[in-house]
């Protein structure tokens, strides 16, 4: 796995939404993200935040949509507990059966997971 220059950012929109923003050094690890889980988006999202470093420190966790009770297929990031849809805010991302998340990442150096409050 290559090693991440500058870390990518995370911004919080107005409307609650959070956008993933690339740098164009996160292009390698984005690449090999790619390659590694072709297709898996959940499996990507993960990746991607322990490399960044967002999971490790409790910042963001990806969580499988049925153990939240979500009835979605859709990759889902939460700053709460993974079982917990009270604590903490929950977002997805609404375009993944059209758009792969890494793909998007790539293309716009940019991609959005809308809020679900």
């Amino acid at each position: 796995m290559a090693a991440i220059g500058k870390i990518m950012q995370l911004q919080h929109a107005r409307n609650g939404n959070l956008i993933f923003i690339a740098e164009s050094s996160d292009e390698t690890m984005i690449d090999d993200l790619l390659d590694r889980h072709e297709g898996n988006d959940l499996g990507f999202l993960r990746d991607l935040l322990d490399l960044t470093g967002w999971s490790g420190n409790g910042v963001l966790r990806a969580v499988r949509p049925i153990d939240i009770g979500a009835l979605t297929d859709a990759p889902i990031v939460t700053d709460g507990f993974p079982t917990d849809t009270t604590g903490g805010t929950i977002w997805w991302y609404p375009n993944y059966m059209v758009r792969h998340l890494g793909e998007e990442l790539k293309r716009h150096k940019q991609v959005i997971f809308q809020s679900h409050r």
